[in-house]
């Protein structure tokens, strides 16, 4: 073992055994906090209810719609179901940490296990990046033929190995085998090589579409189809817009990832422990915003997300408007070709009439 786990949040299991649990609130260190925590988790809930609701809903839109291509929405959609679920997970843990559900302790089961399905759903946002960068790489590596021929098997190969990957990573932390904040600090240096990925692809495909575009150049280049040059503004338009949403990403799951890891490295002393159950339960509500916070963040910097995930009638007025200023922009161009045509009728009617003088 590279680096043991925290001992504070050990507990005890069946059969003598130990579990390391560290997002559920030990309630019994909250004596006389008990309002504030009862508050904390109040909120929680509702955002996790209304996050429960609203990812069936974005799903269908998705599929039915598919603004990208199918082997991505096959990844996002497994990122989208593990958040369900893990959802489901942590409302059971509420019921048991709250004290609704009496229980013997956090580390006995279900508790234990719901903790294994959070974590999963933690491996799935933690490693985004880089499945979406394997994706977008053999995109650009099959762009001849990635829009005909469907590769189903690229979701299913790299889906897989994330679950299976997810789900072993889950067990050993909460058995106490590995060190979850350790192996999240080592995930950074994937993470990095992946956003670099993403500039050297984005510049292989601009690359080949402005050899396309040349019209020099094209004659010369014998692989020139109409779904080439689709598949690549497809490849370019979908590494850009990765680009924005995992920025987004990256900036809640950055002060995520210290609310939940800094207090845990700093408060270890008893005396300090009521306020690292607080702060645990602080970081619970706080990851219960990420679905509304990141969804209205993807409508804010993708138009695409805008028509997936704005309601119907806010997307109405907005193409309203933009249908507006388009009508406007065209009896702008109108008028002003209709004075250039009129301008030169006038000329050429006095360069004529000069001719016959």
């Amino acid at each position: 073992m590279i680096s043991p786990p925290l001992a504070t949040f050990f507990e005890p299991g069946p059969a003598n055994s130990t579990r390391w649990i560290h997002t559920v609130v030990r309630l019994r260190y909250l004596a006389g906090l008990e309002p504030a925590y009862y508050a904390m988790v109040g909120a929680e809930t509702v955002l996790l209810i209304l996050s429960f609701g609203l990812i069936p809903v974005y799903t269908r839109h998705i599929w039915r719609r598919k603004p990208v291509h199918e082997n991505l929405i096959f990844i996002a959609l497994q990122q989208l179901v593990v958040y369900e679920v893990a959802i489901v997970a942590r409302l059971v843990i509420i019921l048991y940490e709250s004290g609704l559900v009496e229980i013997e302790g956090v580390g006995f089961e279900p508790v234990a296990t719901m903790n294994i399905i959070r974590l999963v759903h933690y491996v799935h946002v933690v490693v985004f990046c880089i499945v979406v960068f394997l994706e977008r790489y053999l995109a650009t590596r099959y762009v001849h033929n990635y829009e005909k021929q469907r590769r189903l098997h690229i979701p299913v190969v790299i889906n897989t190995i994330l679950m299976i990957a997810s789900i072993g990573y889950g067990f050993r932390v909460v058995y106490a085998q590995s060190n979850a904040y350790f192996w999240t600090g080592v995930s950074l240096l994937p993470n990095s090589l992946a956003v670099f990925g993403f500039c050297v692809i984005l510049e292989r495909n601009e690359l080949r579409l402005r050899r396309l575009n040349d019209h020099l150049s094209r004659q010369f280049y014998a692989e020139y189809t109409l779904s080439l040059r689709l598949q690549l503004k497809e490849n370019i338009w979908s590494i850009r817009e990765t680009r924005k949403g995992l920025l987004l990403l990256f900036s809640f799951f950055v002060p995520c990832a210290l609310l939940i890891f800094l207090p845990a490295v700093l408060l270890r002393s008893p005396d300090t422990r009521t306020l690292l159950e607080l702060f645990v339960a602080a970081g619970n509500l706080f990851m219960a915003t990420g679905g509304p916070i990141i969804g209205i963040g993807m409508c804010v910097i993708n138009e695409r997300a805008r028509a997936l995930l704005l309601p119907s009638f806010i997307l109405k007025s907005e193409l309203e408007e933009r249908r507006a200023s388009i009508d406007e922009y065209f009896e702008i161009l109108i008028s002003m070709w209709e004075d250039a045509i009129g301008k030169s009728f006038e000329k050429k009617r006095m360069t004529a009439a000069d001719c016959l003088y």
